[in-house]
């Protein structure tokens, strides 16, 4: 709900300094053209708070994406390929070994004795481990090679690849 407690203010302000300056001798003509005049420029200036503004042309929104509805002009949708093809095989170990990397929340190191393990998915691990993890709903099975104060080394088959914390 809009507020009009700053012109209800001005106007009382307004009486109130009408009603001093009629006892002080000023003509009652000339406070209500002040006041007409004072009404005006309130008028004027908030007159935006009235009425709402224009709806926006959804075509013109830059954020829209093709899944809420909006029209998507012809000439990027018959450019669009991105609907019709299948999802990317998984053809080599180290495309595989990305994702399956991209899967794990590594948190840090910890040592304990004078061996270093590395808390990956809230679990500890140490070089040689075997970590599990699911890409498109099968496991892979990920080997740590290496563990440093700021990267794991992870193999799986013959592909290597360092993921830095």
């Amino acid at each position: 709900m809009k507020s009009f407690h700053p012109i209800l203010l001005g106007l009382l302000f307004a009486v109130l300094t009408a009603e001093i300056r009629a006892a002080d001798g000023v003509p009652a003509a000339a406070i209500a053209a002040r006041a007409k005049q004072t009404r005006a420029r309130i008028d004027l200036l908030f007159r935006h708070r009235d009425e709402p503004p224009a709806p926006l042309d959804p075509n013109q929104n830059p954020f829209r994406t093709p899944s809420d509805g909006s029209a998507i002009p012809p000439s990027i949708a018959a450019t669009s390929p991105v609907e019709n093809q299948p999802p990317a095989e998984l053809t080599s170990d180290d495309v595989l070994l990305k994702r399956a990397v991209g899967t794990l929340k590594i948190s840090g190191t910890v040592v304990i004795g004078d061996q270093v393990h590395v808390t990956i998915n809230q679990e500890t691990y140490k070089e040689g481990g075997i970590i599990t993890a699911r890409v498109l709903g099968s496991p892979v099975y990920l080997r740590i090679r290496r563990i440093t104060t700021n990267s794991v080394t992870f193999v799986l088959n013959g592909s290597e690849m360092i993921q830095p914390f």
